[in-house]
């Protein structure tokens, strides 16, 4: 059992999870979710239809007091690790920069990096 003091997720309308200081994506039901600081912190999610990706935190030692460094977003073909390819794509406004699709190599993990 992990040690971290966790809050349980709330499932908000966009409108009442951006009133509570989350973002706000679209018009469906936000699961709204409050990371602990400083620890390694994976969301798993699976799909109705059986999908699997994780979303894991990853903590920046060199920030103070706590601080996140990236996501890294991984989509699980199997349940136990794999080097499955995923299908990724980077949008600016309007049009994508980057799509997994167009490169030989396979994407096996995408990471968000934090900007501050």
């Amino acid at each position: 059992m992990p040690k971290t003091e966790f809050t349980p997720p709330l499932l908000l309308t966009p409108l009442r999870a951006n009133s509570l200081g989350y973002a706000k994506y679209n018009n469906g039901a936000h699961l709204c979710v409050d990371i602990p600081p400083l620890e390694h912190f994976t969301i798993s999610v699976k799909t109705p239809e059986g999908k699997l990706v994780t979303f894991a935190f990853i903590p920046s030692a060199d920030r103070a007091p706590a601080g996140t460094l990236c996501v890294d977003i991984k989509q699980h073909k199997k349940l136990k690790d794999d080097l499955s390819s995923q299908r990724v794509a980077c949008w600016t406004p309007g049009h994508p920069v980057f799509r997994s699709l167009d490169i030989k190599e396979p994407v096996t993990l995408t990471v968000l990096n934090f900007a501050d």
